[in-house]
This record gives structure tokens, sequence and C-alpha cells, in this order.
């Protein structure tokens, strides 16, 4: 085998291993996310628009992705993204405007707090405290 076949050989390998890996880390990734939808309140009224973000919380054990969904109306649903948060300790963000359109002013300051969801999706309502601390 002369130096330029393997040479060949060894670039076609490594090809054949890099689309393997690209194939094997999209989608079909094997990360368990769960499907929530709810309401998000702020001052006893729905959020007109806005974004949740779901951070495992590394402090209590957790990993993963973080999920995300947007608000619209004062409701949110995951599987609209398609990036629900994985089970177990979080942190959600909560990010509200006071409407849908482009630049629109935040209703209230970004919004942390901790949640432990289960491994089963289902509903989660989110009340943010007037003043959003």
């Amino acid at each position: 085998m002369t130096l330029v076949n393997r040479n060949r050989r060894a670039a076609a390998g490594c090809l054949i291993v890099a689309s393997t890996a690209m194939v094997l880390g999209c989608g079909g990734s094997g990360v368990q996310r769960l499907d929530l939808s709810g309401t998000v309140t702020y001052d006893g009224q729905p959020v007109p628009a806005g974004e949740l973000r779901f951070e495992p919380n590394a402090s209590k054990g957790a990993s993963g992705p973080a999920g995300y969904a947007t608000i619209v109306d004062g409701e949110y649903d995951t599987r609209n993204e398609d990036k629900g948060p994985v089970p177990g300790a979080v942190r959600i963000k909560v990010i509200g405007y006071v409407s849908a359109r482009e630049f629109a002013p935040q209703l209230f300051r970004p919004y942390t707090m901790e949640a432990d969801l289960t491994e089963s999706s289902g509903s989660y309502d989110i009340d943010v405290p007037t003043g959003g601390k």
C-alpha cells in the first residue's frame, strides 16, 4: 500500500467517525426532556410576552441541556420549541415583557426561581412575585 492510499484511507476513516459523531450528537441524543405547559403571572395578571429558561441546578447534582419556552398571553408550552427541561432540580429564569412587539420594555427584572421537576410531563404554573425579586 502506498503512502497516498494509506493517507486516503485514514482520511476516509476520520470522515466516517466525524460523520457518525455528528449524527449521534444531533436529535436522538437520548436526553429525556419534559413536556411542560402552564401559566405565567405577575402581580396576579398574565404575563403578555416573554421567555422561560430551564437550567439544571448543578449545585443540587442536576445536569443536562437547558430547556426553553416562549410566554404568549400568559401561557407557555415547551412542546412549541421542542426544548423542554430535563427532569430534576432546575433553576427557572423568567423574563417578561409588556407586549410581544419588538423591543418592548421588560415588565419586571428577570426573575429566577428553583424547582424540582419530576420525571413526568404535565402542568407547572409560575407566579412571579410583585417586584420580580
